[in-house]
């Protein structure tokens, strides 16, 4: 939920919350400024240029990550996009498929653990690790160190002719033994830990068998880990897939989840399923709903109209997803510090 807090006493709330000794990010429920006005009718923002070009040099310098698994990734595009019209860095860590371990592993939060193996003086060498899947099984390759003694900087990648995962160290050294439970800590870790975050960990860890805690403890382990040095911390909430109904193992758990992270995270839960169902995404996005779409609702599925397949959902509804739910809590971040620095020099918020 959003407060009005301007015009009226803002500088003189902004300076007593500044006074208040900061204690842990994970327990900020920090309330934003009303972003309606900021937010135009069918678009992802109807401010005049002026007031544009003022919101991107109040955010110039600031990095937006997004870390999850596929739902993250289908976001990066337009994300991306948002970050470069506010004048933001980006970095996109949505990989599909990943689970909560992969996904806290490429963000350096529990960085993987290696079996033991010797490093060569150079080249690449073969390794083993906790996690079997995900996490640099195929595709890029990560940059970072072996947490050493003395640290060994190199990239963990896949050989895809040979399938297997292999380090490289970045510079020619003393062949060593490193030992069983060594970590690969990805570069991520220390690059990405101060951006704006939006983090969506946990929907392929649900299944029919899966507990609350099962999908929970990713979002909750990174959001407690990223909340001492993050500019912000946002919850990406997931959705229920196609023709998954209410009653159904996978559905209900869910929407436990959904309540959980509702709970805990307050206004920096992005509630994605909540946008969808209660018909406001129809709003957003300006599409009439067929009776099919009004008969999904009314059952309390996501309609299928909005997916590309039975997982994942179509470009329109993730782009309104970045639009309508992420980019005001944007703008109403960059509102909020703009207020605090008035109020810390002692001006009016504007």
């Amino acid at each position: 939920m959003h407060v009005r807090l301007w015009p009226i006493g803002l500088a003189v709330l902004l300076a007593v919350s500044i006074a208040i000794p900061v204690i842990a990010r994970a327990q900020d429920r920090r309330s934003y400024p009303d972003t309606a006005a900021y937010v135009g009718s069918g678009s992802a923002d109807g401010r005049t240029k002026a007031a544009a070009l003022q919101l991107a040099a109040n955010t110039k310098g600031m990095q937006i990550a997004i870390w999850g698994s596929s739902t993250a990734a289908g976001l990066q595009t337009p994300l991306k996009q948002v970050a470069a019209d506010l004048g933001m860095g980006f970095h996109g860590g949505g990989r599909g498929g990943d689970g909560n371990a992969q996904i806290l592993a490429r963000m350096g939060v529990a960085p993987i653990l290696l079996d033991g193996f010797t490093l060569p003086a150079a080249g690449p060498v073969v390794v083993t690790s906790d996690l079997s899947v995900g996490y640099s099984r195929v595709g890029p390759t990560y940059p970072g160190y072996l947490d050493l003694d003395v640290p060994v900087a190199g990239t963990l990648g896949w050989d895809a002719g040979n399938k297997t995962r292999i380090f490289t160290r970045a510079a020619a050294g003393a062949p060593l033994e490193v030992a069983a439970g060594t970590k690969f800590v990805p570069d991520s870790a220390d690059l990405f830990r101060g951006a704006v975050s939006i983090i969506g960990c946990g929907k392929n860890n649900v299944t029919t068998r899966a507990t609350v805690e099962n999908v929970v403890w990713g979002n909750r382990t990174a959001y407690e880990w990223l909340a001492p040095s993050a500019r912000h911390v946002f919850v990406l909430g997931q959705f229920t897939n196609r023709n998954w109904e209410p009653g159904e193992a996978r559905y209900d758990l869910l929407e436990a989840v959904r309540r959980y992270e509702q709970a805990r995270y307050g206004s920096d839960y992005i509630d994605v399923q909540g946008w969808i169902l209660s018909g406001r995404a129809f709003t957003d996005l300006g599409i009439v709903p067929t009776p099919e779409d009004q008969a999904d609702l009314a059952a309390g599925r996501v309609p299928a109209s909005f997916f590309q397949d039975s997982q994942h959902l179509n470009g329109k509804v993730r782009r309104g997803i970045v639009s309508f739910l992420i980019k005001p809590q944007l703008v109403g971040l960059s509102r909020y510090e703009q207020g605090v620095a008035h109020a810390t020099q002692g001006g009016k918020a504007q």
